[in-house]
């Protein structure tokens, strides 16, 4: 399968996770909401793999976000492993504590979990320069009649960078309202 089909298949895996992220958010299901987040994540950088490492094995990288970031650092696809907030790949508080029922661990919701989702899901979305034909630029062409974008949009921090991203890969016209 090409690489752009790989991409684009992940990167709408995780979007609809990102979508029910921010949804449980809004619904204060925080432990779900974070759940979600992670797993968007997670699966928004193997996309990232799959678009830039041609034998990429997803089954080989298991749940190591953590790793995955270092990779692409490597290759200097990423410049600031920060760009991806460090709770968020913090695999033993987020993605054990969520799916387990640990007495010892409680998932803490930060008051900049939302942005914090949103500011790292952006950045390694922007890290690859082709996103044709994915739910989310379908989403932000239709935009309020969408009603992915209307989950998309709300209180979202980066809404404006990711019309802009849309627009530089001439995916939204120039014209179009930010």
């Amino acid at each position: 399968m090409d690489k752009h089909i790989k991409y684009i298949v992940w990167q709408n895996k995780s979007f609809k996770f990102y979508l029910a992220s921010r949804v449980l958010y809004f619904k204060e299901l925080g432990s779900p909401s974070s759940f979600c987040a992670v797993q968007a994540m997670e699966l928004l950088l193997k996309a990232t793999m799959f678009y830039y490492v041609n034998d990429f094995n997803p089954l080989r990288a298991r749940h190591n976000m953590k790793s995955l970031v270092d990779e692409l650092a490597n290759m200097s696809i990423i410049k600031d492993r920060n760009m991806i907030v460090p709770w968020l790949l913090n695999e033993s508080t987020y993605y054990m504590a969520t799916r387990y029922d640990t007495e010892k661990k409680t998932v803490p919701i930060y008051t900049s979990f939302l942005r914090d989702i949103d500011v790292s899901f952006y950045n390694v979305l922007a890290l690859v320069p082709f996103q044709v034909n994915s739910i989310l630029a379908n989403a932000v062409k239709k935009g309020k009649k969408s009603k992915e974008y209307l989950i998309l949009r709300r209180n979202n921090a980066t809404i404006k960078q990711i019309k802009e991203f849309f627009i530089s890969l001439h995916l939204l016209p120039s014209q179009s309202r930010i």
